[in-house]
């Protein structure tokens, strides 16, 4: 494990020569999960208006090592690529996959952003999300999803939410419910990197597979409405579920975010940690750093 904070007095550049399965990286606090990032070459550069960090040779190879907080939170490879462009730079020689509408703006107040394929360009009410993208809010905004499996998120103020994936085959009864076709091809993935979210699912979790990544835990969702918070900081999160007042109990499970060994950097269940129901408390998930 390799600490850049340890490394340098102060932010500035640090060589990796040949990133490996077993490195990874810790960044400094309060800059991994709100920092921007951009890459240069095969530099990975993180950056806010007073600091910047250079990880040399870090986009070099199919693996990315993993960058994780002091405290033991980790960041999704899949979030550094698409903050950067690099998916897109990397299929460039290739096939590129297929852009995919996955939802809409419905609200929006104040300023917000959208990363896509690494440019961030200004959210408008009805603007279109892709998979991929990486929503944003800026100070005392708010933002407003809805996909195309009926799922609405509310972002609220510097949350930084990736769409990573979302497969939905359903269509609409003559009422214009949506209705599901193919349970089996239900499935989708978002990371909340950092702000507070809540969400009503939709038909995804209900007939597939719903889960939400943060830095210190994954969410697995199965119809309800659930509220997150992650820190900004130190990556820990915080998860509640909305009594819907329907009389019944509404629960997510909560499992520990490790990484996969196919794909390196990148965040996926673990061994699970408990059940968080809407008649029962909150649930909060402090990283610890020997926690992977």
């Amino acid at each position: 494990m390799l600490d850049v904070a340890a490394s340098e007095a102060a932010w500035g550049s640090f060589g990796l020569l040949e990133p490996g399965p077993t490195d990874s990286l810790i960044i400094p606090d309060a800059h991994l999960f709100s920092g921007e990032y951009a890459r240069s070459g095969p530099d990975l550069i993180i950056s806010d208006p007073n600091h910047r960090v250079s990880i040399h040779n870090y986009f070099l190879g199919e693996k990315r090592s993993p960058l994780i907080s002091a405290d033991g939170a980790q960041l999704d490879a899949r979030v550094v690529e698409a903050l950067t462009g690099y998916q897109t730079f990397a299929q460039a020689g290739g096939n590129a996959a297929p852009v995919k509408v996955i939802g809409h703006v419905a609200t929006i107040t104040g300023s917000a952003s959208i990363v896509r394929n690494g440019v961030t360009i200004e959210a408008n009410n009805g603007d279109v999300v892709y998979q991929n993208d990486v929503v944003q809010t800026g100070s005392g905004s708010t933002i407003g999803l809805v996909l195309i499996d009926g799922s609405t998120f509310n972002l609220s103020a510097n949350a930084r939410f990736m769409l990573n994936e979302l497969g939905y085959e359903g269509q609409s009864s003559a009422s214009g419910t949506l209705v599901s076709l193919t349970s089996g091809a239900n499935h989708s993935m978002f990371t909340l990197v950092q702000g507070a979210a809540s969400f009503v699912a939709g038909q995804v979790a209900k007939t597939g597979d719903m889960q939400i990544a943060t830095p210190s835990a994954v969410i697995g969702i199965r119809g309800t409405a659930v509220l997150l918070n992650v820190d900004a900081v130190d990556g820990q999160v915080s998860i509640s579920v909305a009594d819907q007042q329907d009389g019944q109990i509404h629960s997510v499970q909560v499992f520990k975010c490790v990484p996969t060994n196919l794909l390196q950097g990148v965040c996926t269940a673990g061994d699970p940690i408990g059940i968080v129901t809407s008649d029962g408390p909150s649930l909060t998930i402090t990283p610890t750093a020997n926690s992977r």
